[in-house]
């Protein structure tokens, strides 16, 4: 099946030692956590993962952080994680601006929302959730994240519900996290080594004004050319093929086709 990402390649994640899933009670944050920790070490002995929750209030719908850990040794650290590597949002509710003050260098933010909400990655998953008749979105957020991870498969994902699901929701929720699983298949702007842009007649062209970082160029660049730095989309022209993909999913109208010539 493919996705709304998985149209295009996309960008993966080279690393992640911590992961912090924020939820309500009842959404499965820790059970995406476990899921996300079982798939990285299903394959190897010579993998750790540790997932735990932290609970306010124990009621249905009160905000709830699951965290997952993962190492290539023994994990003896057990605290809560201060600077993540990734923040998965399962309710856009939770988001904070001030999240990002969590993240390490290079880390990222991957919010379930109908909106764009910027610096993240923003994802409608309620849609796919409602299409398999699931009542959360945990499972449709754990594909997202399998195929952005470049050391985590979609088919270690499924292994873990398969050994850690009951049996009679398991297709259900592996059919869901199949759906939105990008194709990570390109790499960071400026990793081809041939100039490759010489055919192009049009190219795109960025407005920062208008710019708010909301990653979806980035995601929807069929050749990764396209980075986010300072929060603002920059274009390698080097590799830019002058496709219009970019301008076309710009929903701001960031992003223009001009003439070459």
């Amino acid at each position: 099946m493919q996705s709304q990402l998985g149209l295009y390649p996309v960008q993966s994640i080279q690393r992640l030692h911590d992961a912090v899933l924020l939820g309500r009670g009842g959404q499965g944050a820790f059970t995406a956590a476990k899921l996300l920790g079982a798939a990285y070490t299903i394959d190897s002995d010579d993998k750790y993962a540790l997932a735990f929750p932290s609970f306010g209030p124990e009621r249905r719908g009160a905000p709830v952080r699951a965290f997952t850990k993962l190492d290539t040794k023994p994990i003896t650290d057990r605290s809560q994680t201060e600077k993540a590597d990734l923040i998965v949002i399962l309710d856009d509710t939770l988001y904070d601006p001030q999240l990002s003050g969590l993240l390490k260098e290079g880390g990222k933010i991957i919010v379930n929302t109908k909106g764009n909400i910027s610096g993240t990655v923003s994802f409608d998953a309620e849609n796919t959730a409602a299409e398999f008749r699931l009542p959360t979105v945990n499972t449709v957020m754990l594909g997202l994240v399998s195929g952005l991870l470049a050391f985590v498969t979609a088919d270690e994902a499924v292994q873990a519900i398969n050994g850690y699901m009951p049996e009679k929701i398991r297709e259900r929720n592996i059919n869901a996290l199949l759906k939105d699983v990008p194709e990570n298949t390109c790499f960071e702007a400026g990793y081809l080594v041939s100039v490759n842009s010489g055919w192009r007649s049009i190219r795109p062209v960025i407005d920062n004004a208008k710019c708010v970082g909301c990653q979806q160029c980035y995601l929807y660049c069929p050749d990764g050319v396209i980075s986010i730095n300072d929060k603002k989309a920059a274009i390698d022209y080097d590799f830019c093929k002058g496709c219009g993909i970019c301008a076309k999913i710009c929903r701001l109208n960031a992003i223009r086709m001009e003439s070459e010539r």
